[in-house]
């Protein structure tokens, strides 16, 4: 949500250098592909955020299953 409210307002300036006449219509062009380039940017982040949460979420379960049947095996051998 902020990026996008930060792109609205990359673009917003550019518009408004471009009426004072401060900027020109590729300094617009311009900004406006590195603001969708931003988003573009942050949801793949995102993305990759989520999938890295995952495979760690996958990882600790199968470890603390393979943990738990090596423990428990040694441990019921030691009661013997």
């Amino acid at each position: 949500m902020v990026t996008i409210i930060l792109a609205l307002g990359l673009l917003a300036w550019a518009i408004l250098l471009w009426q004072q006449g401060n900027a020109t219509t590729g300094d617009v062009v311009l900004i406006c592909t590195l603001g969708l380039s931003v988003l573009h940017a942050t949801r793949d982040l995102a993305v990759a955020l989520v999938d890295i949460t995952q495979h760690v979420a996958r990882l600790s379960k199968r470890w603390r299953r393979s943990w738990c049947r090596t423990s428990c095996a040694t441990i019921r051998k030691r009661r013997r």
